[in-house]
């Protein structure tokens, strides 16, 4: 009888276990999948609300319930990421602190709420969530595909004359961008699909490039063709630095090694005159509507963030860079000056820091990821990216990369063990 009674607590135990398992798989392919592929979000009162936010809060607070019943946690992370998890905890902690000193008023707060929820997201999936082998090579071809499809609808719509699409869950649900209303708006047309800007576009799809690129679990035609549709995407973006970033991923892609030495200057050649021919094509196209002698007003943007940033040193946080450079111009156009300019000097050294240690530690794993860190690099140094949709985009990716390419060792394992 007290067998019996033990017996059958082990299994309700084993079931509850079973359960918790079950969803927390289910939460994090949700938060995913709102982050990478149904990209929805409303405006109210100038604060943005994402149902990406409202699962990674969900999967927060699931997550800190279940380590209440639990007595010991196994952490199973480098020395190198608990620096930079550190690095970020003191990054969080200090635009937190901006954010209620500056930013109540103005709502910037809510900017930083969102952020640091992305950012406490990430964090809990690296350190606390289980990747088992069934699930990661699930989640590896689902993921592709579905990167591989949201490619050839860009490319659908593109052909169809919609160049944006933007989908939010009050009426109207769906917002079309044509040809007419890129050209009242930016005087080109240029694709950006469901995001909201095209060089964020361009950014998802190099980031989907490199994805496909070091996924495991694909066939390698399936691979190509995926890469290959993502970088037609890019090049409908019309963005000249988003190829030229996208030059720099794809010179990455080759094994030089295994290539003799001849075919590597011709195909390194290859890869720089074709750049060259696209670049010198977009570079045709958008003198005709942009003063390319100031970089695109680059260098008058540049020129106006330091001198708010001297004017400021300890920051102007606003919600979503509202504020006006030089009375005219929205944000820096650079990752990193808009982080000088929101959070100070502090702040924006700070998240240098981070920076710099998320791509080492995805150099330690894998020095291919040399060629995602040049294509971010590029972009975050000449446009406003990462603000809105493109957050978890940047810091998931991190834990997508590891998962493919821990699993490739796996398998590379796997086949030595075989021969």
């Amino acid at each position: 009888m007290v067998l019996r009674k033990i017996e059958s607590t082990v299994k309700l135990q084993v079931n509850v276990i079973d359960r918790n398992r079950v969803m927390n798989k289910i939460i994090v392919g949700s938060v995913f999948f709102f982050s990478y592929f149904l990209i929805m979000g409303n405006k109210f009162n100038n604060i943005y609300v994402y149902p990406s936010a409202l699962i990674c809060f969900i999967y927060i607070m699931y997550t800190l319930f279940n380590l209440l019943k639990v007595k010991r946690i196994k952490i199973n992370i480098t020395k190198q990421e608990l620096t930079m998890i550190v690095a970020l905890m003191v990054y969080m902690l200090f635009t937190l602190v901006i954010g209620l000193y500056m930013g109540i008023e103005n709502k910037s707060i809510y900017k930083v709420y969102l952020n640091n929820l992305y950012i406490i997201t990430f964090i809990f999936i690296l350190v606390f969530f289980k990747w088992t082998d069934d699930f990661s090579i699930r989640f590896a071809r689902i993921f592709s595909y579905i990167l591989i499809i949201m490619g050839i609808m860009g490319i659908f719509l593109y052909i169809k004359g919609i160049y944006g699409i933007n989908i939010t869950f009050t009426s109207p649900f769906f917002t079309t961008y044509d040809e007419n209303t890129m050209m009242h708006y930016f005087n080109e047309v240029r694709l950006q699909s469901i995001f909201s800007q095209k060089t964020k576009y361009a950014f998802y799809c190099l980031t989907g490039m490199f994805l496909l690129k070091i996924n495991p679990y694909l066939d390698v035609k399936i691979r190509w063709i995926g890469i290959i549709i993502l970088a037609i995407n890019v090049v409908l973006t019309n963005s000249m630095m988003s190829l030229v970033a996208m030059a720099a991923l794809i010179v990455t892609f080759i094994n030089y090694k295994k290539i003799n030495k001849y075919f590597r200057y011709l195909i390194a050649f290859a890869t720089i005159l074709g750049a060259s021919i696209c670049s010198l094509l977009v570079l045709n196209y958008t003198s005709n509507i942009r003063d390319l002698s100031s970089w695109g007003s680059r260098k008058y943007i540049w020129e106006g963030a330091l001198d708010l940033l001297k004017q400021n040193p300890y920051g102007v946080i606003d919600n979503w860079y509202l504020y006006r450079i030089n009375t005219y111009f929205q944000g820096a156009h650079n990752v990193f000056l808009n982080e000088f300019l929101d959070y100070g000097i502090i702040g924006g050294s700070i998240f240098l820091l981070v920076y710099c240690l998320f791509f080492y530690n995805l150099f330690k794993i894998d020095k291919r990821t040399i060629g995602f860190f040049l294509a971010t690099t590029i972009l975050f140094m000449v446009d406003n990216v990462y603000y809105w949709e493109i957050i978890p985009v940047f810091w998931f990716s991190y834990l997508i990369i590891k998962v493919f390419l821990n699993s490739n060792e796996e398998l590379t394992d796997v086949k030595s063990v075989k021969t």
